[in-house]
């Protein structure tokens, strides 16, 4: 309520709301509410620029907390004032004081409002050209209030942060000017050999180092189709999810059995991604394929289910009497069919059964586990068999022309004896 009011401009109403607490608790005399109540007039007073009126508070807090025995509460109003002091611009005397007050309430137990505290200090030393420190107020206090649940005065921290380099008094310094000189002091990580055994099992890590490799692959070879317009992102980060719930230190200590929350998880991104890369196959022809010519085309029919297009290269086995060309990467676009025609060149006539496997570039398969076998039948002679067969009709007439000449001869021979006898 308080918030919302001094945001809607009605900050006297939060200040006459904060003052009939502290006089409703000073009624009662209740020890342990009354320092609290009047701790929160003060920053009521300054949010409204009453700075005298914060003061009166301060030291009312001071004299009830030192009254009652509350230690923390009268080191807290210190804190305050030492803040009223350097909010009213004397730093040289308000900035010591705050350091000094803060530095006994982080050695407290218990300290309200130290994480805010923080970020005031944090301001201050920025108008004082101290901004390295600010920043290490910040961050301090950030730590603090993710560790202890404090996230509602987060905003404000990285307010009082983006001030300090904004307005000039922090500069970044590039990465690779902070890493071109070598550290002063150097040191060696030792890891002791019994917390090996804590780890996560090694089967593990190597599957899911594996199903990254694949699953990085899978990324590379796909791309939005403006089409679809779906992002390969979409289909990849539950699997990259998995992976890293699969190597969280919540599984150390555990024991490498197929029930353990890593080998479940792991085991879940690898079929996940088996799954992606099976869809994307060879559509399954109804009959063999007729090449009729030696360089007829051999036709293959591409099938991409997924929402995204996928760069596949095609891999056929080698088989006597059927020579294939170079076969470039083939883009099949979302949810489509693409025919690749194959240059191919065949040199004998007949059956032949070629093996298909597809991958991306990258080398990871695609498709069912087993290759896909291809039935070719051709009618085609290749020019090898149409040598030979040309040869051979040659010497048959060759040699049929030399039976006939001998046959001639022979026969002249017979009629020029018989003539002479």
């Amino acid at each position: 309520m308080k918030s919302f009011l001094l945001k809607a401009g009605f900050g006297q109403a939060v200040v006459d709301r904060g003052i009939a607490a502290v006089r409703r608790r000073d009624r009662v005399e209740q020890p342990d509410r009354v320092p609290d109540v009047q701790a929160r007039g003060r920053p009521l007073r300054q949010e409204v620029g009453d700075l005298a009126a914060a003061e009166r508070y301060i030291t009312m807090l001071i004299e009830r907390s030192q009254r009652y025995g509350l230690g923390v509460w009268h080191m807290l109003g210190h804190c305050f004032l030492d803040l009223l002091l350097s909010r009213r611009g004397e730093l040289g005397t308000g900035l010591p004081r705050l350091r000094a007050a803060l530095g006994e309430m982080r050695s407290a137990s218990y300290a309200p409002r130290y994480t805010s505290a923080l970020g005031e200090l944090a301001a201050f030393l920025g108008e004082t050209e101290q901004a390295a420190e600010g920043l290490a107020a910040i961050d301090e206090a950030l730590t603090r209030s993710g560790r202890n649940g404090q996230s509602w005065c987060a905003a404000e921290l990285l307010r009082t942060a983006g001030e300090l380099v904004t307005g000039g008094f922090a500069q970044a310094r590039d990465l690779g000017r902070l890493t071109a000189t070598p550290p002063a002091v150097t040191t060696t990580i030792q890891y002791p050999v019994r917390a090996g055994a804590d780890e996560v099992p090694r089967a593990v890590t190597a599957n899911v180092t594996t199903t990254r490799n694949q699953l990085r692959d899978m990324d590379d070879a796909t791309d939005r189709d403006p089409r679809a317009n779906v992002d390969p992102a979409s289909l990849f980060d539950p699997i990259r999810y998995g992976l890293l719930r699969a190597t969280s230190s919540a599984w150390r200590q555990g024991e490498p059995a197929p029930g353990n929350g890593a080998n479940v998880f792991a085991a879940d991104a690898g079929l996940r991604l088996s799954v992606l890369r099976e869809k994307v196959q060879i559509e399954p022809p109804a009959g063999p394929y007729l090449l009729a010519a030696s360089n007829a085309p051999l036709l293959i029919t591409l099938d991409n289910p997924l929402a995204v297009q996928i760069d596949v290269q095609i891999t056929l086995s080698e088989v006597p009497g059927l020579r294939t060309g170079s076969i470039d990467v083939v883009q099949v676009p979302a949810a489509s069919r693409r025919q690749v025609r194959i240059p191919t060149e065949v040199i004998r006539a007949g059956q032949f059964s070629v093996e298909a496997q597809l991958s991306t570039p990258g080398g990871t398969p695609l498709g069912p586990t087993m290759p896909s076998r291809i039935r070719l039948r051709s009618t085609a002679y290749g020019a090898v068999t149409l040598a030979l067969t040309g040869g051979g009709a040659v010497l048959l007439v060759l040699l049929a022309g030399y039976r006939i000449t001998r046959r001639v001869r022979s026969a002249g021979k017979q009629g020029a004896a018989g003539d002479a006898s």
